[in-house]
């Protein structure tokens, strides 16, 4: 799941992503358009020198420019943060959790370079913009602009269920290396505090 959306009133996830993704971006798109004729015909009115005392300017118009320009940048705003985690294949939920976690549950995600600084592994699930996208919006061009059903077509057969996903198989190496470090230096330790108990006595 992606996340809950109260506009749509229903969760954005595996099934519907695409179809999300693709309605923000004509809405945005619709905005823009609106945008652009209402706001050349109010600079026409007001740029006309010869415009007299008894012509009158519509309100309507005025509430166009002013809502399509908002409703342009609100949801623009939106749709360019979704597409930017759809390119890297973050649900909202995995980025919100990414964000705001202040616990130490995700320190097997890092690892460190020779001067001790921590690094980041990255995000398992990102094979790269092409493939992320593709993985979500389809194989080519009139898949990413029609709102046709693609997932099942391009994506293995394991992975059309909604639960498994195909992986980044270098970031995988490295979390399962840093796994394994992780469990040596427990068990190292443990061998340690036990020897130290066991001198105590």
């Amino acid at each position: 799941m992606d996340h809950h959306c109260p506009w749509f009133a229903c969760c954005i996830g595996f099934r519907n992503h695409k179809f999300f993704i693709q309605s923000l971006c004509y809405i945005t798109s619709f905005c823009g358009w609106l945008l652009l004729l209402s706001g050349h015909e109010l600079y026409r009115f007001f740029a006309d020198q010869d415009f007299d005392l008894h012509s009158y300017l519509l309100l309507n118009l005025v509430f166009v420019v002013v809502l399509s320009f908002t409703f342009f940048i609100a949801v623009g705003v939106f749709t360019a943060f979704l597409v930017y985690l759809l390119l890297r294949n973050y649900t909202t939920i995995e980025f919100q959790n990414e964000k705001w976690n202040y616990s130490k549950e995700n320190e097997a995600q890092y690892e460190f370079d020779s001067r001790g600084k921590r690094r980041k592994l990255g995000h398992i699930y990102d094979l790269g913009l092409k493939n992320n996208l593709r993985a979500v919006m389809g194989d080519s061009w009139a898949a990413w602009v029609l709102p046709i059903k693609v997932t099942s077509m391009s994506l293995a057969p394991g992975q059309r269920n909604g639960i498994n996903f195909e992986v980044n198989e270098a970031t995988f190496e490295k979390l399962c290396n840093n796994a394994k470090l992780q469990e040596q230096l427990d068990r190292q330790l443990a061998e340690y505090r036990d020897r130290l108990r066991g001198s105590d006595e």
